[in-house]
């Protein structure tokens, strides 16, 4: 599948997934989340459960989804098949430091990424169910579409640009300089030596 989307962000869908009740950091009131982004995005929204769709299935409705909105865990690892400037909004339980990890490859991938959570609404714990408030939830989504939305041209520019641009090579010369590897990736042993 081509990263590249055919149509505008404008145009494609905003997906919602949700965890079974029976998974680790299930949202207690998906369905009240569910409608009040419906009530901003009309029909343009799909809830999806996670795990409830085969993999050419998923693949399809993320490649025509400009916007993801999904709890935190290893199903965002889906984001791949997004096309290029199209987000991921992912909600962390409330009281819980946003992890890090899927800022990282959402920016690899040239996707937008935002994290959401309600800061001080209580104690952290990966296997906690959670409450949100609908109504925030929907106006960040919303926010963070708009963002997304002003930013997708630019966003694809940077990415064609990229991937038209041979790779540097790089090796020999000493030095330990940083910069731009055209993308390969190094080993730099002074990592692990807890340098500042």
């Amino acid at each position: 599948m081509h990263r590249l989307a055919g149509q505008r962000p404008e145009d494609m869908q905003v997906v919602f997934m949700a965890r079974p009740r029976s998974e680790r950091r299930f949202m207690t009131n998906y369905v009240e989340v569910f409608r009040a982004l419906k009530k901003r995005f009309k029909q343009r929204i799909v809830k999806v459960m996670i795990g409830h769709l085969p993999l050419p299935d998923l693949m399809r409705l993320f490649s025509n989804t400009s916007l993801l909105v999904s709890p935190h865990g290893s199903h965002n690892s889906n984001i791949k098949w997004l096309p290029v400037g199209a987000a991921l909004v992912e909600l962390h339980p409330s009281g819980c430091d946003p992890v890090k990890g899927y800022d990282t490859v959402a920016e690899l991938l040239s996707l937008r990424y935002e994290g959401y959570d309600e800061r001080g609404k209580g104690g952290c714990s990966p296997s906690m169910r959670f409450r949100t408030e609908a109504e925030r939830v929907a106006s960040a989504v919303a926010a963070a579409h708009e963002r997304m939305v002003e930013g997708y041209d630019a966003a694809v520019a940077r990415a064609k640009d990229r991937w038209r641009r041979p790779p540097r090579r790089t090796g020999g010369g000493g030095g330990g300089g940083g910069g731009d590897h055209g993308g390969e990736l190094h080993f730099d042993p002074q990592c692990d030596r807890g340098r500042p």
